[in-house]
């Protein structure tokens, strides 16, 4: 048998000799995937009985081919178990070193692996240079002997520092491509460990520096050389391919450190030189790998900025950066990301050559003819690289199109020289000459069109044609698939358009039709989507074809929508079409269009179309037809038209306005007349002139129908109304013989007017006219245009004598504008508009008259009364005309219906300071409104207006009656009604002189004052805090002083609400006069240690003695003292003062004991304090300067006679006073109804603390050390005074970690604890890497980050989950991969010991009391079943919202 063994191997692995490697490489794997296992078990066991040496190294070289990707399992462990046997009689085993280390990055199975590296160590055994890296590789894929299915942590990672040292002293690759392809393999396979990763990508970094020292040469070493172009080039290549991301990220990593480093060696590196950046926010390989989706997503936009801009060579991003650009396209869920991802694969079609370019775009198409789940993606590539099309066939010859004339076999082949050197890379010889040049590129050209025409435009055009296979569906299902596939390949119809545009023109004008009738053939489904996805796409293309093409898509519209429902979708298309083009369309590009598009509108606001819509039948089929867009649609088009076809526009609408006696008919015509006056102020294209001349010839052509101005205008008409065509009467003869006369009735019939609606057409240029005023179209400074207003004053004037309440409105309106303007028509004109506006006032401004267009005509009669008053000063206005004013305005003030316009009329009489008994009557009850009136804008324009009458009316001792009232209406029951009394008061304050206010200053300040604590709402309480501090800035230092003498009155009562009030008071002092208060303290201070230090005996009368309400009332004066005194901080220079040092030293601890508070607010503010503390006092402040400072302290306070008592409370015993804080701390954050305010406040402060622990660095000897294993509210205050309890930064770390796992055990759904905690780790983290000592602590504060960040639930949320991983990578950076990984590992082996503890526990438990195992199991699978439930739920209502949505 064995003389018969060597054949069957070598029959089964030898090729022949003289075929390629390439083809030798798959003949093997074939050859392999042919050996059955059978065999292989065969000659495994056979291998045992070879003994020759050559017929073994024969065996071996036939067997080695055999381990391909293609054999797997059991097969490739029989042949390396084979060659491991064999081995061992070969005498020379050099020669398999390379192959064997290739297997190391593609053995896969355990146990395969473990045959591997016995064979290897085989060829170390043999070979003393390799024995080494034997045994490195072995223990790298060393495995642990108690828990079978993990790895050995420890033997891998000391294997990869003994793989550092061997790689170090490497001369040869041989010695180290065993290591290299195992820490490839453990990039890969390692990607949720982190501790093995860091290992591997540190060994990475080592042999790029050690290739980056090789190559550093003259020569540059060939060794490295061959382990750079053979193994690591295509290792990155492959990495970056890689569908993890995590793995993915360490590869761009690698990418970024070899672009660094070996880029004078590798071209292909050197290009990618210019995605680097020494800013890390701006840097590309640093983004692209980051947590923060939104970075990744900017590193995808700079990089397509830079293609675009050529700054990158695109063959090198297609080899290394592209596959990063379509990993994103097929994983993330992030619309950003994607969207940018396709932009780079445009980008770099836009700068491929055509070959590339083509099999680019081809890949895409066959991924969208199969068919994916990302279908939708894969459309918008293939359009991002059509859109993306770069080459220029625009000029060829009409002869190639042609194809009777030029045969396609005729055309010749040759690529262009720049495309053979971009991408052949043929030595060939290049012309030189321009014509040869030329002639390569249109033989290019034609090559590139002759692509289009045969492969790439009927593929497109099959896409766009397309429907699903029905098979054996149902037909609702499949017409749902036949749907979705027209929704998702309407984009592909845009692209063929933008790629039509980039080919010749007679091209586009013979296929362009095709495209946009396929489109409108789209739009006749019955579908919602399909239509909308339709109607965008036919928006784009029209936006993409420009203004010129717009008459081809509304044909291709008209004659594919053409009846039934179809009209309606027809009208909504084409205002879908203009509103997008309007924005880059001039006015007149669209004139051939218009009477086309008008055509649409008529039948869609008159005709049969609008008869369906009024019906509603339609309307719950179709969207399109539950509201009409055809007068959006005249909006748009009077922004677009030109001056000369502006009859285009009106003429319609005023045929069929002539025509029709239908009030909703000509209810529709003003909505369309209205639109269209706004288009025609929106247009750029007409000046203000020839508006106000349309507005003058529609008025005066139409004026005559209305019989108000005497005699007719001919040939004034400025649109004439159209010829009636004259019918064909019957002959008498016929109407005798055939059909009798019809009966008439003995009165005749009433006639009937073209004239009768003609008023509409008048108000519309009117209203024209009226929103041109609103708007500041109209300069009025210009005398050209008060020239074109001037005429207009006799017609509106004219007008007022109409009986259209409409007309009437609009006139007056008008006339508000043009009553300020210098007109020299409008005086004569304001005895006879004055009448007019008193006979409205009359008639109309009664209660139940003013409604609906009544209501704004009195509203404009009103602004046109007030406007006369206040500017035409000429005119006299009579006592009898006051009484009738001011009765109109009384009566208006207390109507709120009618939006306040008596209040401007009133101001313009009270601006003439008329003397009048009427007038203070109305004034008065204008005083009274400003307390008792409901509407706030009433409130608000009776305090204007009684600040104006008392400033201008001389009224003596008047005003102090009037202020009396105020202050007497303090108390009023309303809460709006005291606003406005404070509101009226802050006015009084801020506009009086301050010889006024000073006189009364302590009344006003006594009386608002006490509205700080007494009043309920907290409005008031903010309006009388502002109205104080418009009185203290009004009066002088020495009125604040006799006010503030009240206020130490009020802090020095025994009743707390005074105290209180006191407090706010002294904050509002402190607040105005900032450092200058600084002179009240010697006064203020000690006030302010009474109210903070709590008595001794509180907290045993609080349960015993005190009620409730009298601790709520002292939380709330400690609170109002604390928040003073922040303010106080904050204002002034009180921490850097040495005045008040005792008094200081002595508030600070009455703070430190506030900060065990059992009120929230105490707790807060107290933290604050410190926190400004430990602002003022640096750390390395503290602790280096403060000896001395204590020193120079005590020698001046001897000669004092006080040296004790003077010493700063935080730096005359720093340690001492930090450990007690930090125990405050900790006791705050260790709280169960701690704020995010307050945990926040807490973090900061904590970071302090360590930075002092950090500086430090040891504790005291002869101090008490703290107890790390008791609990932080077990600390005793009695004792804690006797003894100072210092702490240490280990002992702090080792409290916040407890605190983190306290929540993640109890409340894990909560995470605001962790999430500080996370960011403090963070903070210390980098206080520590300053200082150099982070390898202490580094260890113990991986245990809550590692914790979370293994968590896959992600219960606390996906924000604390990326917060964790972001720590970690701060840690990461900061530590070094080195020791990081040795820490990493360590917390790691901690967290599973404790794991498999716990697990031992509880099923030692489970055993010892079954029935509490057996409750615990049952309430486990309720959870599960109530989990179930929630889920089936929410689909049920996602498929309901859905379903509805559909419809």
């Amino acid at each position: 048998i064995l003389e018969h063994l060597g054949s069957f191997v070598v029959g089964h692995s030898s090729t022949g000799g003289s075929e390629s490697s390439g083809s030798r490489r798959s003949q093997d794997s074939k050859q392999a995937s042919k050996v059955p296992l059978q065999y292989l078990n065969i000659l495994s066991r056979m291998s045992e009985f070879v003994e020759s040496p050559a017929f073994s190294e024969k065996l071996v070289r036939a067997f080695l081919p055999l381990a391909t990707k293609s054999c797997q399992g059991d097969s490739l462990s029989n042949v390396l178990l084979t060659c491991s046997r064999l081995l061992l009689n070969v005498p020379d085993t050099s020669s398999f070193i390379v192959p064997l280390s290739r297997l190391f990055g593609s053995v896969k199975e355990r146990s395969a692996r473990n045959y591997l590296c016995k064979a290897f160590q085989v060829v170390g055994d043999a070979n003393p240079e390799y024995k080494q890296t034997a045994e490195a590789a072995t223990e790298l894929n060393s495995w642990e002997t108690r828990r079978l299915d993990e790895p050995d942590f420890e033997r891998r990672l000391d294997a990869f520092t003994a793989c550092a040292d061997i790689l170090s002293s490497a001369t040869v690759p041989s010695v180290i491509l065993a290591l290299v392809h195992n820490a490839l393999f453990t990039l890969h396979q390692s990607a949720d460990n982190i501790g093995l990763r860091d290992a591997a990508c540190h060994f990475l970094y080592l042999l790029v520096k050690k290739l980056m020292a090789a190559l550093a040469g003259p020569n540059g070493d060939v060794w490295a050389k061959e382990i750079l172009n053979g193994v690591w080039m295509p290792a990155l290549q492959q990495g970056v391919r890689s569908k993890s991301d995590t793995v993915r990220h360490e590869f761009v990593s690698l990418l970024s450190e070899s672009v660094r480093s070996l880029a004078h060696s590798c071209p292909r590196l050197a290009n990618l030189q210019s995605l680097h950046n020494a800013d890390v926010e701006m840097d590309f390989f640093e983004n692209i790998r980051h947590n923060q989706i939104h970075r990744r997503t900017n590193a995808l936009r700079s990089l397509a900025s830079r293609l675009d801009e050529g700054s990158v060579p695109a063959v090198t991003v297609a080899t290394f950066i592209l596959p990063l650009a379509s990993a994103y396209l097929m994983v993330s869920s992030d619309h950003n990301l994607v969207t940018q991802a396709v932009a780079v694969l445009a980008a770099v079609a836009k700068q491929s050559p055509w070959s590339r370019y083509r099999s680019l775009l081809q890949r895409y198409l066959k991924l969208l003819v199969k068919g994916s789940e990302q279908q939708k993606t894969h459309i918008r590539v293939v359009v991002a690289i059509l859109e993306s099309f770069h080459f220029n066939v625009k000029n060829i010859s009409a002869s190639l199109y042609d194809e009777d004339s030029a045969p396609i076999a005729t055309i010749p082949t040759v690529q262009a020289p720049a495309e053979q050197d971009a991408e052949d890379g043929d030595d060939g010889d290049q012309m030189e000459d321009e014509p040869a040049v030329q002639e390569a590129d249109i033989v290019l050209a034609r090559r590139i069109f002759m692509s289009l025409r045969r492969e790439i435009i009927p593929e497109l055009d099959s896409v766009l044609s397309r429907k699903s296979s029905g098979g054996g569906s149902h037909h609702l299902s499949q017409q749902e698939t036949d749907n979705a596939d027209l929704i998702i390949c309407m984009p592909v119809a845009l692209a063929i358009v933008k790629l039509f545009q980039k080919l010749p023109e007679q091209i586009m004008h013979n296929h362009l039709p095709s495209v946009l009738l396929k489109v409108c053939n789209v739009l006749k489904s019955r579908s919602k989507d399909v239509r909308d996805n339709a109607r965008q796409s036919l928006v784009k293309i029209s936006t993409s074809l420009g203004p010129r093409y717009l008459s081809w898509v509304i044909k291709e519209l008209r004659s594919a929508l053409n009846r039934g429902y179809q009209l309606h979708v027809l009208g909504h298309a084409v205002h879908a079409i203009l509103d997008t083009l309007v924005a880059s369309t001039s006015p007149g590009e669209i004139d051939d269009s218009m009477f086309s598009i008008m055509q649409v509108v008529k039948e869609d606001l008159f005709g049969e179309v609008a008869s369906e819509r009024e019906s509603g039948k339609i309307a719950d089929k179709f969207p399109e037809a539950r509201a009409s867009r055809s007068r959006l649609t005249l909006q748009l088009l009077a922004q677009i038209v030109s001056g000369e076809e502006l009859q285009a526009v009106l003429t319609p609408i005023k045929e069929v306005l002539g025509a029709t006696h239908s009030l909703k008919v000509v209810h529709c015509i003003e909505e369309c007349l209205r639109h269209i006056s706004l288009g025609l102020l929106a247009n750029t294209g007409l000046t203000t002139g020839s508006l106000l001349v349309m507005v003058h010839g529609v008025c005066s052509a139409n004026n005559s129908g209305l019989g108000m101005i005497a005699g007719k205008n001919k040939g004034s008409n400025f649109m004439p109304a159209p010829k009636e065509e004259k019918r064909p009467t019957r002959p008498e003869a016929y109407a005798d013989h055939l059909l009798p006369k019809a009966p008439v009735r003995g009165v005749k019939a009433p006639g009937s007017s073209k004239l009768t609606n003609m008023h509409v057409m008048i108000e519309f240029s009117l209203q024209l006219l009226h929103t041109c005023f609103k708007r500041s179209s109209i300069n009025v400074s210009d005398q050209e245009i008060l020239q074109m207003l001037d005429p207009l004053c006799r017609l509106l004037t004219s007008f007022l004598s109409s009986q259209h309440i409409k007309l009437l409105s609009v006139s007056l309106r008008c006339l508000v504008h043009l009553l300020p303007l210098p007109l020299p028509a409008m005086h004569p004109q304001v005895s006879t508009i004055v009448d007019h506006l008193f006979k409205v006032l009359k008639e109309y401004s009664v209660a139940g008259a003013a409604l609906g267009h009544n209501h704004e005509m009195v509203i404009a009669a009103t602004k046109a009364m007030t406007t006369i008053v206040r500017n035409y000063k000429k005119y006299k206005i009579t006592s009898r005309k006051l009484e009738l004013l001011m009765m109109y305005v009384d009566e208006d003030i207390h109507d709120f219906s009618r939006k306040g316009t008596g209040f401007p009329l009133l101001k313009a009489i009270l601006s003439r300071t008329l003397d009048e008994t009427i007038v203070h009557s109305t004034m008065g009850k204008v005083l009274e409104l400003v307390v008792t009136a409901d509407v706030p804008t009433v409130q608000l324009n009776c305090r204007q207006a009684m600040m104006q009458y008392l400033l201008d009316y001389s009224l003596g001792k008047k005003i102090q009656k009037h202020v009396n009232f105020l202050l007497k209406h303090l108390e009023f029951d309303l809460e709006s009604g005291r606003e406005s009394v404070l509101e009226m008061l802050n006015m009084i304050f801020t506009r009086f002189p301050p010889a006024v206010i000073s006189v009364n200053s302590g009344l006003f300040f006594v009386t608002i004052a006490p509205r700080l604590i007494n009043d309920d709402s907290v409005t008031c309480r903010k309006l009388a805090a502002l109205t104080i501090q418009s009185l203290l800035e009004k009066v002088e230092d020495k009125d604040k002083d006799s006010l503030f003498s009240i206020v130490l009155l009020w802090l020095n009562d025994k009743t707390l609400l005074l105290r209180r009030l006191g407090y706010q008071l002294a904050s509002t002092f402190i607040s105005m006069e900032g450092t200058v208060f600084e002179r009240r303290l010697a006064k203020f201070l000690p006030l302010l240690l009474d109210t903070l230090q709590l008595p001794e005996d509180d907290e045993e009368d609080e349960d015993d003695v005190a009620e409730d309400a009298e601790i709520s009332a002292r939380d709330h004066v400690v609170f109002t003292a604390l928040t003073c005194l922040v303010k106080l901080i904050t204002k002034s220079r009180l921490l850097s003062s040495e005045k008040h040092t005792e008094t200081m030293n002595s508030i600070w601890v009455a703070i430190q004991q506030l900060l065990r508070h059992p009120h929230a607010w105490v707790r807060l503010y107290s933290s604050r304090l410190i926190g400004y503390l430990f602002a003022h006092w640096p750390a390395d402040k503290l602790l280096s300067d403060g000896d001395g400072e204590r020193q120079q302290q005590r020698s001046a306070s001897r000669k004092r006679s006080h040296a004790s008592s003077e010493e700063v409370y935080l730096a005359s015993s720093p340690l001492a006073t930090v450990s007690r804080l930090a125990r405050c701390f900790l006791s705050q954050l260790s709280s169960d109804e701690v704020s995010s305010e307050l945990s926040q406040q807490v973090i900061k402060n904590l970071v302090y603390v360590a930075r002092v622990l950090c500086v430090t660095n040891s504790t005291s000897s002869d101090a008490t050390l703290a107890d790390n294993t008791e609990d932080v509210d077990d600390v005793d205050e009695e004792e804690e005074a006797e003894t100072v309890r210092l702490v240490d930064l280990a002992w702090l770390v080792k409290r916040m970690v407890r605190i983190s796992k306290y929540e993640a055990g109890h409340n894990q759904r909560q995470a605001a604890k962790r999430t500080c905690i996370l960011r403090w780790l963070a903070a210390l983290t980098q206080i520590l890497h300053e200082h150099g000592s982070l390898d202490t602590h580094l260890t113990s504060m991986l245990s809550p980050v590692i914790t979370l960040v293994r968590d896959q639930t992600k219960v606390a949320g996906a924000e604390l989950h990326s917060l964790a991983e972001a720590v970690l990578e701060e840690m990461r950076s900061k530590a070094g991969r080195e020791l990081f990984s040795v820490a990493m590992n360590k917390a790691e082996r901690s967290l599973r010991e404790q794991r498999d503890k716990r697990r031992q526990q509880r099923l030692l438990q489970n055993v010892a009391n079954p029935e509490l195992a057996a409750q615990r199991k049952l309430k486990l699978n309720n959870a599960k079943k109530l989990a179930k439930k929630r889920k089936l739920n929410a689909k049920r209502e996602n498929i309901k919202r859905e379903r509805r949505r559909r419809k």
